[in-house]
C-alpha cells in the first residue's frame, strides 16, 4: 500500500523530471558561464534526489511494521509533513507580492520549525527572524537583488 508520502514524492518527481527538461531548452551554458537553465535544472534535480530518499526511506519504513520515524507520522488536522510542507509552499508563492518577501519568509520559516520537531515557539521565532534577517542582508544588500516589498514597504 502507498502511503501518502510515496505518492506526493512521486508526483514531485514526476514535476521536477519536466522541470529539467523544460531548463534543457532554456540553455545550461557553461560552469564558468551559466545558462538561464542552470539554476533551473540543478533545482529540479535535487528536488528528484529528495523526493527519491523519500520513497527510498519510506519503502524501508513500510517493512518495518510500526517503526515510522517522526517525519512520516501524521501532525496537526492529520495530515503529513510532507504534504503541510508542500501546502505552505504553495501559500508561501501566492502570499510573497502581497506580504513582501520578509514577512513571508518570516510567518513560512516559522510554520516550518513548527511542524518539524517539537520547539518551543521561542526558538522558532527566533531562529526564523536571524533566517529571514540574514538572507534579506545577502541578497539584498550585498548582491543587491530586488525583493517584493509588499504591505510593509521594505
Amino acid at each position: 500500500m502507498r502511503t501518502p508520502e510515496t505518492i506526493i514524492s512521486l508526483i514531485l518527481i514526476l514535476i521536477s523530471s519536466l522541470f529539467c527538461f523544460s531548463s534543457l531548452k532554456l540553455g545550461m551554458g557553461s560552469i564558468k558561464d551559466p545558462g538561464s537553465g542552470f539554476i533551473p535544472f540543478l533545482t529540479g534535480c535535487s528536488l528528484i534526489a529528495l523526493s527519491l530518499f523519500i520513497v527510498l526511506s519510506e519503502g524501508k519504513a513500510t517493512r518495518k511494521a510500526g517503526s515510522k520515524p517522526r517525519l512520516f507520522k501524521r501532525i496537526g488536522l492529520g495530515l503529513p509533513p510532507s504534504l503541510l510542507v508542500l501546502i505552505s509552499l504553495f501559500i508561501y508563492v501566492l502570499v510573497l507580492e502581497t506580504l513582501g518577501f520578509i514577512l513571508s519568509t518570516f510567518l513560512f520559516l516559522t510554520f516550518l520549525f513548527s511542524i518539524s520537531e517539537k520547539r518551543s515557539w521561542k526558538v522558532a521565532l527566533g531562529a526564523s527572524i536571524v533566517i529571514t534577517a540574514s538572507a534579506y542582508l545577502v541578497f539584498g544588500y550585498l548582491l543587491e537583488i530586488s525583493f517584493p516589498r509588499g504591505i510593509l514597504g521594505f
